[in-house]
């Protein structure tokens, strides 16, 4: 063998092995010559390449840093390229990690690996050494609480902000106790009186960090006292005589749970220490303004708004007459009439605060008013004519200021003629009068044009123990039908009652009970005066009937509903009663009409009416 041609010692065999070539054997030329007895030949010629050895010239190391900032590390190799590089955590693999620089950014969670890198190229691998990664925990408070001042009953906000190594925990205290359950980075204290003039401080703490608990700053908190208020004011009430009156309030602030109350009437204090004032059966002398102070003692005392309270009452009216009033109508809050004895009739437009008297242009005894609008009405009654009874019925359609007298045709055989004691319409053309014949067969009367025509309609209750009986009331229910009540008269006061449905009667049970005067229905409820100490009522219009005892020895004159539960009751003794709130509640209302008895009640609505008497009395219902 020879090189450059130069015989390599010692190599004279069909293969050559060249060992520890360094790199100035790089390019040399190598051919072998082949000799035999009858010659040599060459072979062809071939180049020595030397390769540079992969080798790692710079070695990572280790590294101790805080967690948040970045670790390190880096190799340096030589040798055949391309070199590729992977870095190992504890013998894995690093995803993606694969150049000769490793960068751990927040790398707590690579705290005591063991990292090393493998260095390769296309001829060998080799790893470089391995090294340990320390990485300290940390934990810093970048943002403080600051001290606060507010109102009792707003709220003290504290907030707090950290950063360092997972997981930081949070624990407010209050003058360095723990505050349970206020463990977030915000502590909000809602209506915080009770904290006033605490130290509030957060303690912040991570298991990793050596020197936990880190505290915050420690901050003031001062509260202001909030002063009593009411949060619910007493309320302006319109009550009837004989009603309960309560008012109430309710009141807030720092101290609201010690408070002492002082109700006043006017300027004259009222009631006991109580949020809550009560007057039992109210009466007019009760309106007026009330108010109530309240007292905690150490904040201003606190007085609430005025609550005005007025109590319908009855209050007696100039009716510019003397005459008895049979009867009188509310026709609504505004218009009312009446009607007298000496024919004297009562108007009223301003809802009875003022009345006009005149007189009716038939001499008579006036017993029945109706009026459909304010300008058409009736009015019936009768005059004796040498021992004859003769009814009247007047119309007007212009207030009462003109009448016209209708014609009413008696049967022949009363021979004692017809005396009226009510008229009522449903409309403008359908109404009935009722009365007594005072001979036996009695009779009601109808029209359905208005009064230009009134038909009889004779009647006999059949159960009748005596001749007379009158119809004292009359309660239409449609253009056809009415209902008819009224009493036996000669000395007995048995109830009667029918029913009228065009010329079909049907008549109500006689049970013996007592008669009446005057009935109020309200659907299928039916109160009824008595005559007698006692009230009587029916719950299916007069089929059935029993008695209300209202605790009053005098008897029953007057009595008018505006719906199932509400009405009044008048008595001969110059009583007055309501019933409210519940079935048989009747209590006793202020009423001064000298004596003098009362005749009839007519209300416009629960809160306007009036009641008539003997002396050209009248009584309005009225704040």
């Amino acid at each position: 063998m020879a090189v450059g041609w130069e015989n390599i010692v010692g190599e004279t065999s069909a293969n050559l092995s060249l060992l520890n070539r360094q790199l100035s054997d790089n390019g040399k030329k190598i051919r072998c010559v082949i000799t035999n007895a009858y010659g040599n030949v060459t072979s062809d010629e071939v180049n020595l390449n030397v390769n540079i050895a992969l080798q790692i010239t710079l070695q990572p190391i280790a590294q101790i840093v805080d967690d948040g900032n970045v670790a390190n590390f880096s190799v340096t190799a030589t040798g055949l390229t391309p070199i590729s590089y992977q870095w190992y955590r504890n013998g894995s693999p690093i995803v993606g990690q694969t150049s000769n620089t490793l960068n751990l950014t927040s790398p707590y969670s690579y705290n005591g690996s063991n990292i090393y890198c493998e260095v390769s190229n296309s001829i060998t691998s080799i790893q470089t050494d391995t090294v340990s990664l320390t990485v300290n925990a940390i934990l810093t408070i970048t943002t403080q609480p600051l001290p606060q001042t507010v109102d009792d009953g707003s709220d003290a906000i504290f907030t707090i902000a950290a950063s360092g190594t997972p997981n930081i925990t949070y624990q407010w205290q209050r003058n360095g106790i723990d505050i349970v359950g206020e463990n977030a980075t915000t502590l909000t204290l809602t209506s915080p009186y009770s904290y006033d003039g605490s130290t509030i401080r957060c303690a912040i703490n991570n298991p990793l960090y050596p020197s936990t608990p880190l505290y915050s700053n420690s901050v003031a908190l001062n509260v202001t006292a909030i002063p009593l208020y009411f949060t619910t004011q007493p309320l302006t009430q319109n009550k009837h005589d004989a009603e309960d009156l309560t008012l109430s309030v309710a009141v807030a602030g720092t101290y609201s749970s010690s408070v002492n109350y002082q109700w006043y009437k006017g300027v004259t204090p009222v009631g006991t220490n109580s949020n809550t004032f009560t007057i039992g059966n109210i009466k007019n002398a009760d309106a007026a303004s009330y108010h109530c102070v309240a007292s905690d003692g150490i904040t201003p005392d606190a007085t609430s708004n005025n609550a005005v309270i007025m109590v319908y009452h009855w209050v007696e009216k100039t009716s510019n007459t003397a005459q008895n009033i049979n009867k009188i109508f509310a026709l609504d809050t505004s218009n009312s009439f009446a009607v007298c004895d000496n024919s004297i009739f009562l108007k009223s437009t301003n809802g009875g605060d003022t009345w006009a008297a005149s007189t009716l242009p038939v001499v008579g005894n006036y017993s029945g008013v109706h009026f459909t609008s304010a300008n058409e009405g009736w009015v019936c009654g009768y005059f004796n004519n040498l021992g004859v009874n003769v009814p009247i019925i007047l119309k007007t359609i212009n207030g009462g200021s003109t009448w016209v007298q209708q014609t009413v045709t008696l049967d022949p055989t009363w021979l004692f003629g017809y005396r009226p004691n009510d008229i009522a319409f449903y409309d403008s053309n359908n109404g009935w009068f009722g009365g007594i014949t005072n001979y036996g067969d009695d009779a009601i009367f109808k029209t359905t044009d208005g009064g230009a025509t009134w038909v009889n309609i004779t009647f006999f209750f059949p159960e009748s123990l005596y001749f007379f009986y009158t119809i004292n009331d009359i309660v239409p229910i449609s253009a056809t039908e009415a209902l008819f009540y009224g009493q036996e008269v000669d000395g007995h006061s048995s109830f009667i009652g029918f029913s009228l449905n065009g010329n079909a009667i049907t008549y109500l049970p006689y049970n013996g009970d007592a008669g009446t005067k005057q009935v109020s229905v309200v659907g299928s409820d039916l109160y009824y005066t008595t005559g007698l100490d006692l009230i009587g009522y029916s719950s299916n219009l007069g089929v059935n009937r029993t008695f209300l005892d209202f605790s009053s020895s005098g008897a029953t004159t007057g009595i008018f509903f505006t719906d199932a539960i509400t009405g009044h009751s008048s008595t001969s003794l110059g009583e007055v009663f309501r019933h409210f709130e519940v079935f048989d509640n009747f209590e006793p209302q202020e009423f001064d009409n000298g004596g003098d008895v009362t005749t009839w009640i007519s209300m416009a609505s629960s809160t306007h009416g009036f009641i008539s008497g003997f002396g050209g009395k009248i009584f309005k219902y009225q704040l």
